[in-house]
Parts: C-alpha cells; sequence; structure tokens
C-alpha cells in the first residue's frame, strides 16, 4: 500500500502511523509482534527513516514497546510515563436512583485515591457511547468503568480495548460471555431469594416479568436463572408461559395490563410477580390498579428495587432486592486501579456483592 504524496496530503510518516494504529487497535492484541522497518518500507514504498518516524511516535503514544534486540510489539495501552490519573465513568444516563448510587461513590473513592474521575453521560446512545471509548487511549484516559447502553453494537471496541490491554471494568452487567473485570450485584441470589420468599408463602404460580429477547446480558439472564433455579429446588416446574416481556415499552414506560389480565384468568392463575426492576415493578402495580386487584392480598410483588421512578403514590408493601450501590462503586475503583497501578490478580475478575433484601410485609408498622 503505497503513500499518497500530492499536495496537500499528510506526511509520510503520519499517514504510516494512521494505518499502523488502525491496524493495531482493530486487529492485533497486547505482545504482537510489528513487522521489522525493513518490511514496512518495502510495503509502504517509504525509506526506512519514514517508518522508524512512524514507529517511534506509536511508541511516544503508548501503543507500541520496542524490545533491545527483540523488535517493536504491542504495548499494553498508553505507557507515556506522563501520568494522568485520570478514570472514566460510563453510564448510560444519571437519572433516579440507579446508577447515581455507584456513580456517586465512585467518584469518591477516586478522588480518595488520588485519581480525577471523568464522566460520560451516553444518553442511552450507543453512537455515542462508541464515540468517546474510541478516544480513551488518545486522550490519556488511564481507565475506564462502564455501565454499558449497547452490549452488541460496541462489543466491537469493548474487545480491542481487551485485547490491547486496557484497565476496563464493567458494572452492574457485561455481554454473556465475555471474559472482563467485572463488578456487580449477585443477580442470581438477589432473585433466587426473592422468588424463595413467595414461594415459602405459599405461592407456585409465581411470574416473572423481564425482557425474552435474545443476546441479553448478564443481569437480565442471571436474574431469570435465580427465579427459575429457586422454583425448581423448590419442587416447582419452571412454565415459560409465566416469564413475560411488556406488550409495549417505551424508554420510560411499560405495559403490564394486558399481560398480568391473562395470567390472572388461567385455570391456574398467577398469583405473584418477581419483576426484573424498578420499571417492570411500577408497571406490575398500575396495572394491578386498573385491573382492580389488590398488593399484597389479591397478587403479591417482588422485585429488585433500587428507589422507584416514576413516583406512585401509596406504594404498596413489596419484597425489595436493594443492590448495594456505593459498594459496588467502591468495588469497582479498587479493581481498576489495581490495573492500572498493574498491582491486580492475573486474568478477569468478576466480583458479585449480595444486594439486601427488605421484606416491607415482615418489617413492623
Amino acid at each position: 500500500m503505497p503513500i499518497i504524496r500530492e499536495p496537500g496530503a499528510p506526511a509520510p510518516y503520519q499517514q504510516i502511523r494512521e494505518i499502523l494504529r488502525k491496524e493495531i487497535l482493530e486487529n492485533m492484541s497486547v505482545g504482537d509482534r510489528i513487522p521489522p522497518e525493513r518490511e514496512l518500507a518495502e510495503r509502504f514504498n517509504a525509506n526506512r527513516a519514514t517508518v522508524s518516524r512512524a514507529l517511534a511516535s506509536l511508541v511516544s503514544e503508548g501503543l507500541l514497546v520496542r524490545r533491545a534486540a527483540r523488535g517493536t510489539f504491542v504495548a499494553g495501552g498508553r505507557q507515556t510515563g506522563v501520568r494522568t490519573k485520570t478514570v472514566a465513568l460510563f453510564v448510560p444516563e444519571i437519572i433516579g436512583p440507579f446508577p447515581t448510587g455507584v456513580v456517586r461513590s465512585a467518584a469518591r473513592e477516586l478522588r480518595k485515591r488520588g485519581y480525577k474521575p471523568v464522566l460520560f453521560d451516553s444518553d442511552n446512545c450507543a453512537a455515542t457511547e462508541h464515540g468517546e471509548l474510541e478516544k480513551l487511549m488518545e486522550e490519556g484516559i488511564e481507565g475506564a468503568m462502564v455501565i454499558p447502553v449497547a452490549l452488541r453494537d460496541n462489543l466491537p471496541v469493548f474487545d480491542r480495548l481487551r485485547r490491547l490491554g486496557y484497565p476496563l471494568v464493567f458494572l452492574d452487567h457485561k455481554p454473556v460471555e465475555f471474559e472482563v473485570d467485572y463488578v456487580a450485584s449477585d443477580h442470581f441470589w438477589g432473585a433466587y431469594e426473592a422468588t424463595r420468599i413467595l414461594i415459602e408463602r405459599g405461592h407456585r404460580r409465581i411470574a416473572h416479568f423481564t425482557y425474552v429477547e435474545p443476546n441479553l446480558h448478564t443481569s437480565i439472564v442471571e436474574r431469570r436463572r435465580g427465579y427459575e433455579q429457586a422454583l425448581i429446588d423448590h419442587g416447582i416446574g419452571v412454565d415459560p408461559e409465566l416469564i413475560c416481556p411488556p406488550i409495549i415499552f417505551s424508554k420510560d414506560y411499560y405495559e403490564y395490563k394486558h399481560v398480568l389480565a391473562y395470567l390472572r384468568q388461567l385455570k391456574e392463575p398467577v398469583t405473584a410477580v418477581f419483576a426484573l426492576n424498578d420499571f417492570f415493578a411500577i408497571s406490575t402495580i398500575s396495572a394491578a390498579r386498573e385491573l382492580g386487584l389488590r398488593i399484597p392480598e389479591d397478587i403479591e410483588l417482588a422485585a429488585y428495587f433500587d428507589g422507584g421512578f416514576p413516583a406512585v403514590a401509596n406504594m404498596p408493601p413489596i419484597v425489595k432486592v436493594v443492590q448495594r450501590q456505593a459498594e459496588i462503586g467502591r468495588t469497582g475503583v479498587n479493581l481498576v486501579i489495581s490495573r492500572i497501578e498493574k498491582t491486580g490478580p492475573d486474568g478477569p475478575q468478576t466480583i458479585t456483592i449480595r444486594p439486601d433484601i427488605v421484606d416491607e410485609l415482615m418489617e413492623p408498622s
């Protein structure tokens, strides 16, 4: 691939540098060897001095490292020697109780440890998230903690950062079967315990209100697994008909009225619901009220519930699985700093934190 030698074109070494940078980021991993300067000079139809200058620029940027008598290799992230002590916090958006508690805790812990938090609110936009992720190493941000927006859309950029050894920690959820540092609630345990409480109160027809489309992330998958395992362990068969998505949903609205009406008219009607999160719990309460059902007298509700939005007047008592957001934030910071400072254990780490179970029916009045 010859370089362009026309008026106004970038300098030859700059063209070579950008071509190599793209190839490194898209196709190579930490430790991969760069071809010798002689081969690169032949490839680009340039002299070795030009190639050497392009490689030197990538070395100073931290993408490459030279090893005496061995060659030039892909480095483990930015290693310029100039510390920025900055860590990015990526969140889909900052509204409501979650992930506000995680962000607040992480920011405080980073400042306590001498690091500067840099917040990226992706506004639930995959393209926005992608653009900011692409600039992390270029801008010298030393590590990142991510509550991702679009797991499948942006999986290539996450994988690229991982292969380059960039300190990257996922919070709350991650792509299924994606091996990377990860800190989250013990979603399986929380769902299991919430479902177990419903079972021990005599419920045997328990619906799970959740998403059911393919390529779901770990928190959704693990909560469903916990619900199903609790049923199995108590001798109750898993009925796929009781695992239900909303009829319609948008960013802030989930409709369960018709689903709940259908489940109640079955020969063996549903008497309890385990809901995925705040949104689904609120939608269940609204649906029950529209159908003239009382919670918990007619139908009992358990849910992952971090605070509740939109607001509901006269919130009925439910079983709440409440995430320990402050602990998730602090633990995420400890892990990402251990990666930045190269003091952490080998291999990707998964750290789960058991949530709190708040059974409002058992609380004293």
